[in-house]
């Protein structure tokens, strides 16, 4: 007895627990920390999982990826991009970075995530540009601050040294990664490039070869190429075809790019008056009429390759930028019998020779502004000075331009007459534009003039 009683009083003392208290108390611990995540270390092994469990699957379709295309259009719409067509300003060999902002803007939002991308990756390279950069000159004395290279890789937006190298060099990568994407290539709808001599046969060979990978091709512009290209250019597209094309803008002396074009319905001029591209109009015509008399003769594959080249062959349709005298305006009425519309400036004897032209259904002509009769005519320059714009006698110009547009509004009428139209079936489709042009890059105040 006394052994036990020692033993006893030598034991700790023992908690009485309540088994079915104890387990609804833990539970109840258990979902209260579950609900209001108390536990500030928690496991990461157990709770990553669980995590990753319950991200909603519609996590990238809040408001922001349900606007519609209009808002996001007019969002994208305040950011710069390349016009069609686009002249460089004060004969700079490029143009400024700024152009390309709506473009970088696209290439950050198709980076953010897979919704954004999925909406805007074919926006991004619907249009395939190589002709802005800015050029800046390294600080070459010691202490100066200057750009370095990564700097200038990092900004993407200027280069030092020889910049016809840098233009050169990007043309012919970008052209081979384009053409060796076929998923990235089907986007692509427009094309803008400047083009130089250096290295031309490798950089012209790739930039061909990749306008040929290009399904969905419509505008190819060409903002800046040498004078001096002429035969390189044509040695580098010749036996090239480009059939998918429909607008094309050049500088006259980059002629044979539109050789390669059979299916342009527009032609734009945007440096020098024209001449050269009305004559490479006119050779297409000539191949158009030589396959349309051999048409149905050949076998085989030849026989196919000329009737899907005849059905792509609509002839052109519209001119633009042309500086027209009397000659040109003779060769444009023989070479482009089909044509619908014509942005020009011109004297009023030579635009009286567009009435044969039964397709005719707009004119744009382009004048300078002290044409306009709203606006007050320039003071004449004092004795001694410089010539100016303001030397010329505007009231006689003015009296010459009214002359031009009602010669305008005979054509137009006359061509309406021999198509056998009235106006309210042609209401709408027929008018007469006046631009005049305030800068070389073709803005300025435009009215239309009643016929």
């Amino acid at each position: 007895l006394d052994v036990a009683t020692e033993t006893y009083l030598s034991m700790p003392p023992r908690k009485r627990r309540n088994s079915s208290a104890g387990g609804s108390s833990s539970k109840k611990r258990a979902r209260k920390s579950k609900a209001t995540d108390e536990d500030p270390n928690p496991p990461s092994g157990d709770l990553v999982p669980k995590a990753r469990a319950t991200i909603s699957p519609d996590a990238n379709k809040g408001l922001v990826f349900n606007l519609p295309s209009e808002i996001w259009l007019e969002i994208l719409s305040y950011f710069s991009s390349l016009r069609i067509p686009t002249l460089r300003l004060n004969d700079s060999p490029l143009l400024p970075p700024a152009t390309l902002q709506r473009g970088q803007a696209l290439r950050a939002l198709s980076q953010t995530c897979q919704g954004f991308r999925e909406r805007f990756l074919g926006q991004c390279w619907e249009r395939f540009e190589v002709c802005a950069m800015k050029i800046v000159e390294k600080e070459k004395k010691d202490g100066g601050e200057g750009h370095t290279e990564e700097e200038e890789e990092e900004n993407g937006e200027s280069v030092s040294g020889a910049w016809y190298k840098t233009i050169s060099q990007a043309l012919e990568r970008k052209s081979h990664g384009l053409r060796q994407t076929p998923d990235i290539a089907k986007f692509v709808t427009t094309v803008s490039v400047a083009l130089t001599r250096c290295d031309h046969k490798a950089v012209l060979s790739a930039f061909v070869q990749c306008l040929e990978s290009l399904p969905n091709l419509h505008t190819l512009q060409v903002v800046r190429a040498h004078t001096q290209m002429t035969t390189h250019l044509k040695l580098a597209f010749e036996g090239h075809v480009l059939p998918q094309v429909r607008t094309v803008v050049l500088p006259d002396h980059a002629h044979n790019v539109l050789r390669s074009c059979p299916g342009v319905r527009e032609v734009m001029c945007n440096y020098d008056d024209g001449g050269k591209l009305i004559g490479a109009i006119g050779a297409l015509m000539k191949e158009r009429g030589e396959k349309a008399k051999t048409k149905g003769k050949g076998k085989g594959k030849a026989k196919a390759k000329d009737k899907d080249m005849d059905e792509n062959v609509d002839g052109v349709r519209v001119l633009s930028g042309f500086r027209v005298d009397l000659n040109m305006m003779k060769r444009i009425v023989k070479f482009v019998p089909e044509l619908e519309e014509i942005r020009l400036s011109t004297d009023a004897e030579s635009l009286a020779l567009l009435t044969p032209l039964i397709h005719l259904r707009r004119i744009e002509l382009h004048a300078s502004p002290e044409k306009d009769p709203s606006e007050s005519l320039p003071e004449p320059t004092k004795p001694g000075l410089f010539f100016s714009a303001n030397n010329i006698d505007w009231v006689e110009e003015r009296k010459k331009f009214q002359e031009v547009l009602g010669v305008a509004k005979g054509v137009l009428v006359d061509a309406r007459k021999k198509r056998g139209g009235n106006e309210e079936e042609e209401e709408g489709k027929l008018w007469l534009r006046v631009r005049y042009e305030r800068g070389r890059l073709g803005k300025g105040k435009v009215e239309e003039v009643r016929l």
